[in-house]
């Protein structure tokens, strides 16, 4: 099938245990002509199923679900060499899965209270090989490991030597990571083109020796890089 456009068809494949939610969210992606839901998924073990028998492009996977939970499901299906593409959709900000889904392949996390607004800008950013992260989100992972005392684990000699390595500009790119902004916005903020802040994206997740931009949002937390909450 094809776009309006004459561009393929996006084939997103839905997964929510909710009735209701498989709906909205089947309402917001179809009101983009780009994209097109090929199947909904009640639970992880249908979502795992369907997406060997459709082949989508993209998931959006619900943590919450029974008897194969949204983790798991993640894992399973970006076990496949051209496993899709895939968007955690949780109501929980602190989720304390969010580490293991994004180790396990997981694109971008966004919480349902962001859903009707960023959906689709997520969807293109994921699709153009971005890693996303909800700021909501962002600031529950930190809380998530923050220690029983109170107090967010101190970054490693090593993180330390390589946030040292950083260029003035790269800090401030840092800092905008750990917002949450995705790279257009940082451009904007800073004055720069998106293809400069990708290049500095790129040097900072190297001396970082990080693998995705959300790695490097917690160094920056736990090295105190955010200014304090009024």
């Amino acid at each position: 099938m094809e776009a309006p456009s004459g561009n393929p068809l996006v084939r997103i494949l839905i997964a929510d245990d909710d009735p209701a939610a498989r709906g909205l969210l089947r309402l917001l992606v179809e009101a983009n002509p780009h994209f097109h839901v090929v199947a909904v998924a009640g639970s992880g073990n249908e979502a795992i199923e369907k997406t060997r028998a459709y082949a989508p492009d993209l998931v959006l996977m619900d943590l919450q679900m029974p008897y194969v939970d949204g983790l798991a499901a993640t894992r399973e299906i970006r076990k496949a060499p051209s496993a899709p593409k895939i968007i955690v959709i949780t109501a929980h900000a602190e989720d304390g899965n969010v580490r293991r889904a994004l180790k396990w392949g997981a694109s971008a996390f966004i919480t349902k209270t962001s859903v009707p607004e960023h959906l689709e800008r997520v969807v293109n950013w994921v699709l153009e090989g971005k890693t996303v992260l909800d700021p909501e989100i962002t600031e529950g992972v930190v809380r998530h490991l923050t220690s029983s005392s109170g107090s967010i684990p101190a970054v490693t000699s090593k993180e330390r030597a390589g946030l040292d390595s950083l260029t003035a500009r790269e800090g401030e790119v840092l800092r905008l990571i750990a917002q949450g902004l995705p790279n257009r916005d940082i451009g904007a903020s800073l004055q720069m083109t998106e293809a400069t802040v990708k290049s500095h994206v790129t040097h900072i997740m190297q001396k970082l020796d990080t693998t995705n931009r959300v790695q490097a949002a917690i160094i920056a937390h736990r090295a105190g890089m955010m200014p304090p909450e009024s």
